[in-house]
């Protein structure tokens, strides 16, 4: 994607800020797999619900501008 004014650089970086947060969704999802801790299982669910409302919040305002918050 060419960054050519200010709306290009900001959408690039939503995508990148959406990539992150899918990234780490991914990577936390697999430390709550191997979770044995209640109370570190019952906080990483938390993170993770942040994560996702973090994603939600992204995909959103990409909507609001006609792109994906794909391709990043």
């Amino acid at each position: 994607m060419a960054i050519n004014d200010l709306k290009d650089l900001y959408i690039h970086e939503l995508k990148d800020l959406y990539s992150a947060n899918s990234q780490s969704l991914e990577i936390h999802n697999k430390l709550r797999d191997a979770c044995s801790n209640g109370e570190a299982c019952s906080k990483m669910k938390r993170v993770i619900d942040g994560i996702n409302d973090g994603i939600s919040a992204v995909k959103s305002i990409c909507e609001r501008h006609s792109v994906s918050p794909d391709g990043e």
